[in-house]
């Protein structure tokens, strides 16, 4: 992702570990879950993978985890959005390298 902003790549980055952290600190405070089980169940949030061996079972973790799930599709659509912003960029200016080296007079040798 070399065209893409340093500042973008951290950001992404930085927002996804506190989105985890975050995610991982309710369920494991408000379901008494493990760490290790608070950020499997985060990770599969997340990934909308919901493979169903944990479940909340508060009203606040489910009202919580339909917010959650949300904002991680988001920031999982923004992350797509910038990577892909980077390929088709990236392409383009191999396509007008391409069309400018067909058009291009050359020069004749004498």
């Amino acid at each position: 992702m070399g065209g893409v902003m340093p500042i973008q790549k951290v950001s992404i980055v930085i927002a996804i570990v506190i989105l985890m952290g975050v995610g991982a600190g309710v369920f494991h405070t408000f379901e008494g879950w493990s760490w290790i089980d608070s950020l499997y169940f985060t990770g599969t949030t997340l990934t909308t993978i919901g493979y169903g061996d944990f479940v909340p079972t508060t009203d606040i973790t489910k009202i919580f985890t339909i917010i959650f799930a949300f904002a991680g599709v988001v920031l999982f659509f923004i992350l797509m959005s910038i990577i892909a912003k980077h390929y088709f960029h990236k392409q383009l200016k191999e396509r007008y390298k391409h069309i400018q080296a067909l058009t291009t007079p050359k020069k004749r040798k004498r």
